[in-house]
């Protein structure tokens, strides 16, 4: 039913973008043809709208494809809350439904409708505009953040304060730091001290520390008067200023200083762990790391020594039972009796995660477990740690992915690898940045920012922009569709993304452009290209910088030294160390001067 079509995207609300012979518009589940395709650029539909493209202009469609907002605006985002953010002659404001300015188009930039307001900007400062076009905070701020238990945090010249839901500044601008505490308290920092307010402002009379940490299992320690404390979620005294440092909660015990000597206190305040030690550290798997008479020990939650250190080099923490020791300079591990039960053999090793621990023999990596069996060999030029039942490793200058059998997942190919999380992995190709999932597919995003899986069979993949993905494969450049499929031939020694409905390819050391056909429609001809813009194109030939139209016509001269694509109606060109702006006719706007203009 839409063989007709160049392209179908997904459906949404009903409907699906069609591209028939370049231009844009909708058929219905039954593949009729509803909105006819005659718009320069269609978006998806949101709220029931999609934004259209018409002689170089933006409004709206319904779903019965009526053009219901006219196309006069230079640009529109979609419909969000029942609004719209759109720029006319530079300036932006936002529209009804009904296409209705409710906010005027006279802000430099603008932020979608949230938290009952519009964040608008104006001369680079933010304010806040309500539904009735009343300015409710006046634009003044270096930034607004988002709104939080009925705050948010707004700056001015790198100081900060807050404001509540009604845009009132609850907190003025003063501050040099901001911490968040639990249950909607907010601790400011000047002058070295730190202040705690209520979400209404009210500051809490006694909470004036000098310094403090951050929440850990509902208790954070607190500096007053010199000395260090504890306070509970309701920023109220539970355990009395009177040590000369306190570390953070961890297993219900917090190492805490008192004359020059370390012991544990717990949840009460009340000493449990004798205060001995030269230096402590926080409880982690039942054991913490202390020190005694310049020799380090483990300690057990009773205060008992369960490992002496004072045989070893070095040790590290204990992870799943077990710890890393140096010994004659070479790494084995003790469990937490202080046994050493793998031999201390290995070049290097690093705690266990997963069942597994990384070791280094003759400058190569690999794994054993917990018995100290070499489950898999060190022949990897670099590790990580299993995480998700996957491994990075390192092999011939490229990251790839193993299984806890050594089996390879996902192909050597990445030139940086990061461990999974949440069924993720982040990779780097050629200084990008790409998702991975556990197959070693590719995620990328939509222009809808829906996660688009594609095929691990390519070497990377971007995201989606005019609904196709630059693919790579074998060191050829392509595209995609949402589907996975190579529908522009990876045949190309270079590419960029599509713009305009164009992207610029490279052949035999040339450029040029296709369409979304993949067709050859500008000559790869050029030394160097941009992206089309406002239907122009920057290019180079004979080391000079021209701009062509979508008919690969030259347009504009090739003189320039280097030029910037076209925005607003201008292109930003330079001429013997000399910067001016030119318009869509290359007549000279703005002229030539011999800095670059900020």
């Amino acid at each position: 039913m839409v063989k007709e079509f160049d392209y179908v995207g997904d459906f949404k609300e009903g409907l699906a973008m069609a591209v028939k012979n370049g231009k844009y518009g909708f058929i219905n589940t039954r593949g009729e043809e509803i909105v006819e395709c005659k718009f320069d650029f269609i978006s998806t539909f949101y709220e029931g709208f999609a934004s259209l493209k018409k002689d170089s202009k933006y409004g709206f469609i319904n779903t019965k494809g009526e053009e219901v907002i006219e196309c006069k605006f230079d640009y529109v985002d979609d419909f969000k809350n029942g609004f719209a953010k759109v720029q006319k002659n530079g300036k932006y404001g936002f529209i009804n439904t009904k296409g209705e300015e409710v906010i005027e188009c006279k802000f430099d930039d603008a932020c979608d409708f949230k938290d009952s307001f519009f964040k608008v900007e104006k001369n680079g400062k933010w304010g806040l505009i309500n539904t009735k076009n009343e300015q409710i905070l006046e634009c003044k701020f270096n930034n607004i953040g988002e709104f939080k238990d009925g705050f948010a945090e707004v700056e001015i010249d790198y100081k900060y304060g807050f404001i509540n839901t009604k845009g009132e500044q609850i907190i003025k601008c003063e501050f040099n730091h901001v911490y968040f505490f639990k249950n909607g308290f907010v601790a400011l920092n000047k002058d070295g001290k730190f202040d705690v307010f209520t979400i209404k402002g009210e500051k809490i009379n006694g909470c004036l520390f000098d310094d403090f940490k951050y929440f850990s299992e509902d208790f954070a320690s607190v500096k007053k008067d010199g000395k260090w404390g504890f306070v509970n979620t309701k920023m109220e005294q539970v355990i009395e200023y009177k040590f000369d440092y306190a570390s953070s909660f961890k297993e219900g015990l917090a190492a805490v200083k008192k004359n020059d000597r370390y012991g544990y206190i717990n949840k009460n305040g009340v000493q449990v762990i004798e205060y001995k030690f030269d230096d402590a550290g926080d409880f982690g798997n039942g054991f913490a790391k202390v020190k005694k008479d310049n020799k380090w020990m483990y300690i057990n939650i009773d205060g008992e020594k369960v490992i002496g250190c004072s045989r070893f080099d070095d040790t590290l923490k204990c992870s799943e039972g077990l710890i890393v020791i140096r010994k004659d300079g070479k790494r084995g591990f003790i469990n937490t009796k202080g046994e050493e039960v793998i031999e201390c053999k290995f070049d290097d090793a690093y705690n266990f995660n997963e069942g597994f621990a990384v070791v280094e023999k003759d400058g190569k990596w690999g794994f054993i477990n917990a018995r100290g069996e070499q489950v898999i060999e060190c022949k990897f030029d670099g590790v990580g740690c299993f995480s998700e039942g996957l491994a990075r490793v390192k092999k011939d200058h490229k990251w790839g992915f193993i299984n806890t059998k050594g089996e390879k997942v996902i192909e050597y190919k990445f030139d940086d690898a990061c461990n999974f999380s949440k069924g993720l992995a982040e990779v780097q190709i050629n200084n990008k940045t790409y998702k991975v999932n556990i197959n070693g597919d590719f995620i990328v995003l939509d222009e809808n920012k829906n996660r688009i899986e594609i095929s691990r069979d390519f070497d990377c993949v971007s995201n989606f922009k005019e609904h196709l993905a630059l693919a790579v494969k074998d060191d050829k450049y392509g595209f995609v569709n949402i589907k996975g499929k190579e529908i522009i031939e990876c045949k190309f020694n270079d590419a960029n993304e599509f713009s305009e409905g164009f992207a610029s390819v490279k052949e035999d050391g040339k450029w040029g452009f296709i369409n979304t056909r993949g067709e050859q429609v500008i000559e790869c001809k050029f030394d160097g290209v941009g992206y089309f813009s406002e239907s122009l194109a920057k290019v180079k030939k004979d080391r000079k910088w021209g701009f062509i139209n979508t008919r690969g016509e030259q347009v504009i001269e090739y003189k320039f030294d280097n030029a910037w694509s076209f925005s607003e109606g201008l292109a930003y060109v330079e001429i013997g160390g000399a910067y001016g702006y030119i318009n869509t006719s290359g007549e000279v706007i703005i002229e030539y001067k011999s800095f670059f203009p900020s």
